[in-house]
């Protein structure tokens, strides 16, 4: 699912990295730089991967915006791997929708913060010959990406995804690369390292001493590689800023492998600056989707992602865009005829949604709501039949544990998105469970980030339709 747009859209990318902020933003296309701003982070604001004062890092931010006049813009944050935490995990040949709670289930064996504290996003890497899901996964604590969140919004910019350097670092590698290789970010106080195997991070470190990691890399093919049998050709691919000559001698002497210079394909990097800013043009390169895209990693917050689930960006032409204002106020006249047709027919289901409509005066311009809430459902079909078919299903659902706050619809998709709040985590997974059975709806699906919460959980359910008339 495309996140703003179905085109790929391109944002500045804030990337914070040792004792500096670098900012970068590619063409539609990816294989340019337009933009490229490197500012000295002054001391204290970024400390262990975590910010430290956000008063102080909004301020900073603000400062960097009137420098650079990029404005009121969305971004897409790096952020140090040192507190993050990136596993490949193997699941058995359970459907994509059941992926989330069977991760939640093993969370707490492999994350070194309770599962509760943590923003934790996953992508499927492919099957097993047995069927089985490979996936990698990244977390997060929350306290570290709320406190970014918190520092851009105060500087008037728009957070609208999170990534570590690992996976920025894991787009870089070509094909072969992710087979059976290393990669490494050579930093100035630190070097992220990764294997590659069958196309998945299988391991990742953070070596804070630079001169140390080569030990790093050797215990990880002794315990990783070894025991397989390591192929010939093993190599390992490297950028950064502080790579060096000394650096690739020493690889070459002590782990007897071939180095290889990570390439970005990218025009427009100043001369000499590949190495340093490959993590950045890959960062920039990110295609930008919700956390609930299985194809992509994004450690985002669910309440940004409800805000930016609807909202759609890119660049239109103005006939496009007056073309699209008409339709959707044609659309708008359509469905309130279609609810005042409907409205006594479902008054006692709409009560249970809210306990306050008793008190709502259908005239009154408080009733609005409502409209708003049918008014999505009744675009499903021009059919009366299907639209109303949909509507009471929904409203049947909404009994005393499940509240339901509304609905956003996505015409050209057949794709609807269910909000509320569940008294308890497993009544948001009994609806799930109980939409999937009607016969109108093909797949459900539920985010992990919606069954974080035991009790009073706020829930999103996409539910992909089908016209049974």
């Amino acid at each position: 699912m495309a996140f703003l747009s179905k085109k790929t859209e391109r944002y500045f990318s804030f990337l914070f990295a040792d004792d500096e902020l670098k900012i970068a933003k590619l063409d539609r296309s990816g294989k340019k730089l337009t933009a490229l701003f490197q500012f000295p982070l002054p001391e204290g604001l970024v400390v262990e991967g975590g910010v430290a004062d956000i008063e102080k890092l909004a301020r900073f931010l603000i400062q960097v915006k009137n420098k650079t006049k990029i404005g009121s813009c969305f971004a897409v944050v790096g952020i140090p791997e040192i507190r993050a935490s990136t596993h490949s995990l193997t699941l058995p040949a359970i459907s994509v929708s059941e992926i989330d709670q069977a991760i939640k289930l093993q969370a707490e064996s492999f994350l070194p913060f309770p599962y509760k504290n943590e923003y934790l996003d996953w992508m499927l890497v492919g099957k097993t010959a047995d069927q089985s899901n490979r996936v990698l996964l990244s977390a997060v604590p929350k306290k570290i990406i709320n406190d970014f969140v918190e520092s851009f919004q105060k500087a008037d910019l728009k957070p609208v995804a999170f990534e570590t350097t690992s996976l920025s670092l894991f787009r870089l590698l070509p094909p072969e690369g992710k087979k059976r290789s290393f990669a490494a970010e050579i930093g100035k106080t630190s070097v992220v390292l990764i294997l590659g195997n069958e196309g998945n991070i299988e391991a990742c470190s953070v070596v804070k001493e630079p001169d140390l990691f080569l030990e790093t890399a050797k215990k990880m093919r002794s315990f990783y590689l070894e025991k397989e049998g390591a192929e010939k050709g093993q190599k390992i691919y490297l950028c950064g800023k502080n790579l060096s000559e000394q650096v690739i001698n020493n690889i070459k002497n002590e782990l007897s492998i071939d180095p290889v210079i990570l390439k970005t394909a990218v025009a427009g990097i100043p001369s000499g600056k590949e190495n340093e800013l490959a993590i950045l043009v890959s960062l920039a390169r990110k295609e930008v989707s919700l956390p609930e895209d299985v194809k992509t990693i994004n450690v985002l917050p669910d309440k940004l992602a409800k805000k930016y689930q609807s909202f759609y960006k890119g660049k239109r032409a103005d006939l496009l865009a007056f073309l699209f204002a008409l339709l959707v106020l044609l659309l708008n006249l359509a469905s309130a005829f279609s609810y005042f047709k409907i409205k006594d027919q479902y008054r006692d289901s709409f009560s249970r949604i809210d306990p306050s409509y008793p008190r709502l005066d259908p005239n009154s311009t408080e009733f609005s709501a409502w409209l708003k809430k049918a008014r999505t459902v009744n675009k499903v079909s021009a059919g009366d039949d299907f639209a109303n078919k949909v509507i009471k299903t929904l409203l049947e659902f909404s009994y005393q544990n499940v509240e339901i706050f509304g609905f956003d619809f996505n015409p050209e998709k057949d794709e609807l998105i269910l909000t509320g709040r569940a008294k308890k985590r497993d009544d948001a997974l009994k609806l799930k469970e109980g939409l999937e059975e009607e016969d109108f709806v093909a797949k459900a699906s539920i985010p992990v980030s919606s069954l974080e919460q035991e009790e009073n959980a706020e829930f999103r359910i996409k539910l992909f339709l089908e016209r049974v008339l």
